[in-house]
């Protein structure tokens, strides 16, 4: 979002960036009033998973230079990888030693708790006190054993969570002690404390001694102002849905709450802001549950601006790096590929259109992509619905049918299809003269243009003199098929067709045998 915001307002500074903060605060309140959240149903699981492996990657790649003190500017997954391994004979050593064992430690620390089991532990401690039993008293010693492991849980739990403060804390303290004239670690440097005054965002600007209006602003901004809200939208809800393993959650809430966000502030010089998915997987790893966590880290951020920043110049720029690679190296997904090869193999595509996209074009961009990819081939499906037909005989008089069953609906992007299957199937599989039967069981809707597309097949039928059968169609679509074509031959089963089948076979076979009577030959065979 940082580098979209510069990329949009970087020649207005930050006057540009705060207006356009106001400005997608405003759209995605729009948005989420008027229910614009049910297109995020269109956005498939794999996408989300490319989106966040890749982020993971983005993110991880982009605190590289912090973790080894390089002094280099970088853009994008490549270009990062590219110019760290160009420069890395200029490596800070001091800085990678403490980055790096910063890395160890913290991955360390949660697999040996994680890897610790408490049921275990808990067992060898009610051991222990089954074999003093005869020396106190039985309830004495269960609730001392109940005790214990509550204990145990508790300082296995702080110990898990408060890891990124403990590390945090540690290396700057190491920092401060060797402050001095020769400081070893590139340190975060002087942060400006104070909170910002409110005040009214600027909807005019002075640059190069010009004043810009608030159309020219627009006017330079330009597609910013809809990509950005656009793309925060689409973040928020990636990361959203990356952290709720299945749960369900409230579309327009998110979106909402995210227009609060950025219109309130933008009042106080904000840039457009989103869900960021480093800050999500340190909540995460730190032991965030609930909304309860965004209030005490409001409050922390603002007792920090107005006391703290004095001491924020001592945090080392490879311990935050550390700690940033940390929570979102196990947001890599790739287990999903296993069972996406093992569910439906065409989903791979969709996950690997938009990692690759993420990586190697942009989030913002490998998203879109991944979206427009997945509803491609989702529309190719509603386009080109399987439609099984099958050669089918009445027991009663050995009456033979061709039975066409629709397995989706039929709306107009699938007419064609459908159409095209259903005259193919009455002159290649009828001989253009057995009764052609279509199962509607599967259809519940019909607009104009497949209410159109059955009506010219009807008609077709009807040259042809060759029955064209409806079974099990609804009582409002007939109507509406009646409103284009008078005659229409639809039966609510199969069973109720069968004297029509059976009539209609009897004719034909007249018909048929009466053709030729002076071929006996042919008349032994068709009656046979």
């Amino acid at each position: 979002m940082s580098l979209m915001t510069y990329q949009y307002s970087n020649q207005g500074g930050a006057d540009y960036a705060i207006l356009l903060c106001f400005l997608a605060g405003v759209i995605e309140i729009f948005a989420g009033i008027v229910n614009l959240g049910f297109f995020i149903n269109f956005i498939s699981h794999p996408v989300i998973s490319g989106f966040t492996s890749a982020a993971a990657i983005t993110i991880a790649s982009s605190q590289l230079k912090g973790l080894f003190g390089l002094k280099i500017k970088t853009g994008g997954v490549v270009d990062t990888w590219v110019k760290v391994g160009s420069h890395i004979q200029e490596t800070i050593w001091q800085d990678a030693v403490l980055g790096l064992s910063c890395i160890i430690i913290l991955s360390g620390i949660k697999e040996k708790v994680n890897g610790l089991k408490l049921e275990g532990l808990e067992q060898e401690i009610n051991t222990k006190a089954h074999r003093h039993c005869t020396q106190r008293k039985s309830q004495d010693w269960k609730n001392e054993t109940r005790n214990s492991r509550e204990r145990l849980k508790k300082c296995l739990f702080y110990l898990n969570v408060s890891r990124n403060a403990l590390i945090v804390f540690i290396a700057s303290l190491i920092a401060f002690c060797l402050d001095g004239d020769s400081q070893p670690f590139t340190l975060t440097g002087n942060v400006t404390s104070g909170i910002p005054s409110p005040q009214l965002p600027p909807f005019s600007t002075t640059i190069n001694n010009q004043t810009m209006a608030f159309g020219d602003i627009i006017n330079d901004i330009g597609i910013g102002v809809i990509m950005v809200p656009f793309i925060a939208i689409l973040d928020d809800i990636a990361v959203v849905s990356s952290w709720a393993k299945g749960k369900s959650f409230d579309v327009t809430q998110e979106i909402i709450a995210l227009g609060f966000i950025n219109l309130l502030g933008s009042f106080f010089g904000s840039l457009p802001t989103t869900a960021s998915l480093s800050r999500t997987a340190v909540n995460v790893s730190s032991g965030v549950r609930t909304p309860a966590g965004g209030l005490l880290t409001g409050a922390i951020v603002l007792v920090a601006l107005a006391v703290l920043t004095p001491f924020f110049r001592y945090i080392p720029k490879a311990t935050l790096a550390a700690v940033i690679i940390c929570a979102v190296m196990h947001m890599f997904d790739y287990e999903i590929i296993k069972s996406l090869w093992r569910t439906k193999r065409l989903d791979v595509v969709h996950l690997l259109v938009t990692f690759f996209g993420c990586l190697f074009i942009g989030l913002e961009w490998g998203i879109l992509l991944g979206i427009g990819v997945n509803l491609l081939i989702m529309l190719f499906k509603i386009a080109t619905p399987t439609v099984r037909v099958e050669h089918a005989t009445f027991p009663r008089g050995n009456c033979p049918f061709i039975l066409v069953t629709p397995n989706n609906g039929m709306l107009y992007p699938n007419v064609m299809h459908i159409k095209t299957i259903i005259l193919k199937a009455g002159l290649k599989e009828g001989n253009g003269t057995r009764p052609v039967v279509i199962d509607c069981s599967h259809i519940i809707d019909f607009d104009y243009t497949s209410c159109k597309g059955l009506a010219e097949a009807m008609d077709v039928f009807t040259k042809r003199e060759q029955p064209l059968i409806f079974l099990n169609l609804k009582p409002k679509l007939i109507t509406m098929i009646k409103s284009l074509k008078d005659e229409i031959t639809s039966y609510d089963s199969l069973e109720d067709a069968e004297d029509m089948l059976y009539n209609y076979s009897k004719a034909l076979q007249k018909e048929e045998y009466s053709s030729d009577p002076n071929d006996q030959e042919a008349n032994l065979k068709l009656t046979s």
